[in-house]
This record gives C-alpha cells, sequence and structure tokens, in this order.
C-alpha cells in the first residue's frame, strides 16, 4: 500500500511541477509540459494504471484512487480558474472531472496501444484541454 501512495502523490505532482517550473510561459507551453510530464510518468511505471482504474476489489486501494482523483480534479479546476477565467463557477468542477477522466482513459487507451507515439497522445489531449477553456 505505501508503494501506490508513493505512485498516488508522484503521479499528482508531476504534471504541477513541470507547470511551476515554466511559470513564466504561456498557457499552451505549460499545458504541453505538463501532459509531457504526466504521460511520461505513466509511461515509466505502467503499473499505476490501477491508480487510474481500480479493479482490485481492496477498499483501501479504492480510497486511495479516490483520493488521486479528487486531488486531480481540484487541480485541473484550479487550473481552468487561472486560465479561463471566464468559464462559470458551476461548471467548473465538472469541466475539471471531464479532464481528469478523459487523461485516465487516455493513459489506459495508450497501454493498450503502446505503438502510437506519446506527442501524439499529449497533441490529441491538448485538443480537449484547449477546447475546453476556449
Amino acid at each position: 500500500m505505501t508503494l501506490l501512495e508513493h505512485h498516488c502523490d508522484a503521479l499528482a505532482a508531476a504534471p504541477l511541477d513541470a507547470l511551476l517550473a515554466l511559470a513564466d510561459r504561456s498557457f499552451p507551453v505549460r499545458l504541453d509540459a505538463m501532459l509531457d510530464a504526466w504521460f511520461g510518468y505513466v509511461k515509466l511505471h505502467p503499473f499505476v494504471k490501477l491508480l487510474l482504474h481500480d479493479a482490485s476489489g481492496d477498499q483501501r486501494v479504492a480510497a486511495l484512487v479516490t483520493q488521486l482523483h479528487d486531488r486531480q480534479r481540484a487541480a485541473d479546476v484550479a487550473l481552468l480558474r487561472e486560465f479561463a477565467p471566464h468559464i462559470p463557477a458551476p461548471e467548473l468542477e465538472p469541466l475539471g472531472e471531464t479532464i481528469r477522466s478523459s487523461l485516465a482513459g487516455l493513459a489506459l487507451w495508450w497501454m493498450d496501444h503502446p505503438g502510437t507515439a506519446r506527442a501524439d497522445v499529449i497533441a490529441a489531449m491538448r485538443r480537449v484541454v484547449i477546447g475546453l477553456a476556449d
């Protein structure tokens, strides 16, 4: 369980570290760096699949996955507040979930399609996020 907790923290932190490292850059540049960091972590640690979609039946794992999803959604909502302040407040939480679940779904799909280039996965996710932020 401790190993899963470590990877839960690391997976959540990877894109935020990239975001902070490029604080003076434009949103698209920062977004690409965040997506690259997140998908890079997933690529290096494919067993995080359990954190993206828990099918273990273990209540402790399920609670950890829920916690990760909550953290990721909150981070996505914070990004939308910063980069798309025109979005009405009632839409932020659902849009944050849309981004979070899209990331997880795309990562799971990518694991099943290892021949797909990371750059292509990042470009697809960028389109989703930019579209939501417009």
